[in-house]
């Protein structure tokens, strides 16, 4: 079989033995991928950039970039229509630029006529669904699956979303909730919508009972892993260790991940959940550039200030390590979040695992048997669970092997690259869809 994937235009994505994908949509990408070239033809397109030019081949992957200096010209462009919307104050905020062809138009229609000069049996559009239609123009021929890991699709204009499903032969979301809002918003398009779930790299996460050494009872080890931006809700962590370290004082909160929010764009125009309209207030008024960092050290106590630790983007080793000593791994989203990788690898871990009540969570945790869930945006709530679980190490231990157990049977890379797999076969027995 010949697969291409499109990954976004937003960043470039690096090679396998680079061992540097952290994002979630590279994380996918390049964990689906490598198990897939090991029987059939796998090319991946993306932006480059100064260190990924032209074509790359590494293990069994062929990664083609695009042009970085024509690329960068266009991310000009669109940047500057985005600030024109930010000006705008987004009057068809169902319609954002980044939904509509004039989001890296260039990127796309040069991918898609590239891809025509060639045979493909599937081609995997990833995050971005407009692109569907110009490929499927451009390549009428091969089948086109479309994988999101965000509630956009339910949220868009449904008359502009329409226009990029009808293009497509599979519509892949990361969990049930995020494919049963597609279904109630868009029920015509009930049979080509699949959940597949992400999973964990088995050799780099999943510890053996002997290797956890949490740490010291009086000096607990709180552990976040993920993206620093405001969805993910390391702000309201911060208030909720500010109430565990009164109880102890020696506690330590390790912040693990890049600093670059999400973008402004991408999360809040559409959003009509008021707990993610609120997060607006960590970006600028004017600019709409994140000022979360800076917000968040602000919002340690002077006397904690040596106890938070924002330790950045690290190497899965590191990672790993801190899993190891993590009295409990905390995952405090606060929007509803699509599915979180992050957490399963601290699942995967065995550490004991409190999350939010929202999204992909509900169907990862399996609540006070496998893991302990609050509500959003709670501080108080999140607090008294990362103490319950402080205070109760047994309980702790066996919410952590319960976990791991969960993770081992449903979430591993090798059974969403087995279960895609079947939904490309089923994909290519049937008869083209013709567009709506």
């Amino acid at each position: 079989m010949r697969i291409a994937f499109i990954h976004p235009p937003f960043e470039t994505m690096p090679t396998i033995s680079e061992q540097r994908s952290t994002a979630s949509l590279m994380v996918w990408t390049t964990q689906i991928a490598r198990r897939l070239a090991s029987e059939h033809t796998v090319v991946i397109y993306s932006p480059g950039d100064a260190t990924h030019q032209g074509t790359i081949h590494d293990q069994g992957i062929e990664y083609r970039y695009i042009d970085w200096h024509a690329h960068t010209r266009e991310r000009r462009f669109v940047n500057a229509l985005i600030n024109l919307e930010y000006l705008a104050n987004y009057p068809r905020r169902k319609r954002p630029i980044f939904a509509t062809r004039w989001y890296f138009p260039r990127y796309i229609d040069q991918i898609a006529r590239e891809l025509s000069t060639e045979t493909w049996d599937v081609i995997h559009v990833t995050h971005i669904p407009q692109y569907a239609p110009v490929i499927k123009r451009h390549n009428p021929g091969a089948k086109i699956a479309m994988e999101i890991q965000a509630l956009w699709l339910s949220q868009f204009d449904p008359a502009l979303v329409r226009q990029s499903l009808d293009a497509t032969d599979l519509i892949l979301t990361c969990a049930d909730f995020v494919t049963n809002a597609l279904i109630e918003a868009l029920p015509e398009y009930a049979s080509r919508a699949r959940t597949l779930y992400s999973g964990i790299d088995s050799e780099r996460f999943l510890l053996a009972h002997t290797e956890r050494t949490p740490a010291p009872a009086d000096q607990p080890e709180i552990l976040f892993v993920g993206r620093i931006s405001p969805e993910k809700g390391v702000h309201v962590l911060i208030e909720a260790f500010t109430q565990v370290a009164e109880r102890y004082p020696q506690a330590t909160l390790n912040i693990v991940g890049g600093t670059n929010a999400i973008g402004y764009h991408f999360l809040i125009p559409m959003e009509d959940d008021p707990i993610v309209r609120d997060l607006a207030r960590f970006y600028h008024p004017l600019t709409k550039r994140d000022r979360y960092l800076a917000q968040l050290q602000a919002l340690i106590p002077p006397h904690l200030r040596e106890r938070v630790h924002f330790r950045g983007s690290i190497a899965n080793q590191q990672v790993r390590d801190y899993l190891q000593r993590a009295t409990v791994f905390a995952f405090p989203s606060v929007w509803q979040e699509p599915f979180g990788i992050s957490l399963i690898e601290g699942m995967a871990s065995g550490a004991p695992v409190v999350a939010t009540r929202g999204g992909g969570p509900l169907e990862i945790i399996d609540d006070g048997t496998s893991g302990l869930l609050v509500e959003r945006n709670d501080p108080g709530a999140l607090a008294q669970a990362l103490l319950h679980l402080i205070e109760h190490p047994s309980l702790a231990g066996q919410l952590g092997r319960a976990a791991q157990a969960r993770i081992e049977h449903l979430f591993t890379w090798d059974q969403c690259a087995d279960q895609l797999m079947d939904y490309y076969m089923t994909l290519l027995a049937e008869p083209a869809h013709t567009q709506m």
